[in-house]
């Protein structure tokens, strides 16, 4: 989406339009660099500058209730679409005992992209940050952690 008047085109000169990349938690599109669409065969929609995201239909309260890891840092986030893998090395987290929060390291993550994606619960809490405005909080269900 463009973030000002200036934004009409990214750095290699592709021309920047509003683009629809899910839908009803279903990818409908991708997005990337001339580079990365050439390598895949799809039409490039340029280095987006800014990602919007909907807020969803769940409270941050409503997420938090119950015990969970809410991620603060992240060592990198995974994913292999061949296989539908995602996951990542957990820097920092907090783990909800369902009373309390206590600070976590040196754990992973895996599951299924999938599966995830089905079952993402978005916050209708919104965050507007540099490069993303969208839901503040995003719960992944079903994901393993070591």
């Amino acid at each position: 989406d463009k973030n000002s008047k200036q934004d009409f085109f990214d750095f290699e000169g592709t021309i920047l339009n509003k683009h629809t990349i899910f839908k009803d938690n279903v990818v409908i599109n991708y997005f990337g660099s001339k580079q990365y669409a050439d390598y895949l065969n799809l039409t490039p929609t340029g280095v987006l500058s800014k990602i919007i995201v909907n807020k969803g239909r769940h409270s941050i309260e409503s997420m938090t209730k119950k015990r969970h890891i809410k991620i603060i840092a992240l060592s990198g986030l995974q994913m292999e679409t061949l296989s539908s893998y995602v996951g990542g090395e957990i820097r920092l987290a907090l783990y909800f005992d369902g009373e309390k929060y206590i600070p976590v390291s040196g754990l992973s993550f895996s599951g299924d992209i999938k599966e995830a994606l089905e079952n993402l619960e978005m916050s209708k809490e919104l965050i507007d940050q540099f490069d993303y405005c969208g839901p503040k909080i995003i719960k992944l269900k079903g994901m393993k952690i070591i």
